[in-house]
């Protein structure tokens, strides 16, 4: 909170809402430079991290009822949030060990289930946007 918690935060909100700065851009930029800063014939290692963002609003963009991975294995629950897919890149160490570096971050929500007297048409596209989810 740098000591402004009890400070006036609209300034803060407001910079912060907008869309000011492309995560394509920022990403563009780490991932040519871990190309650049990459040994050669190293391989590029990457891992997926799929995240579940809690929320309670039903008006917010991608918000649905989703699995919760906290819950017991025996019992499904079920909570309220947005889905997330990080991509990062593994920065080899000097002593071989490895530090990952995101280099992509998307919201993957689920495509809105069609409704029971949709058309064939319909249930047919959200089957292909089931298989589009991640990317």
């Amino acid at each position: 909170m740098c000591g402004r918690a009890q400070q006036d935060w609209k300034a803060d909100y407001r910079l912060y809402s907008r869309d000011r700065v492309k995560p394509e851009v920022l990403f563009s930029h780490v991932l040519s430079e871990l190309e650049v800063n990459l040994p050669a014939l190293t391989p590029l290692v990457a891992a997926i991290d799929d995240t579940l963002i809690r929320k309670t609003g039903v008006k917010i963009d991608g918000v649905g009822w989703k699995r919760d991975p906290l819950g017991p294995a025996f019992q499904t629950n079920l909570v309220r949030g947005q889905r997330y897919v990080q991509l990062s890149a593994a920065w080899p160490g000097a002593d071989g060990q490895a530090r990952m570096i995101p280099i992509d971050f998307t919201h993957a929500p689920t495509p809105p289930k069609p409704g029971k007297n949709a058309t064939e048409d319909q249930v047919h596209r959200y089957k292909e946007q089931q298989k589009q989810v991640f990317w």
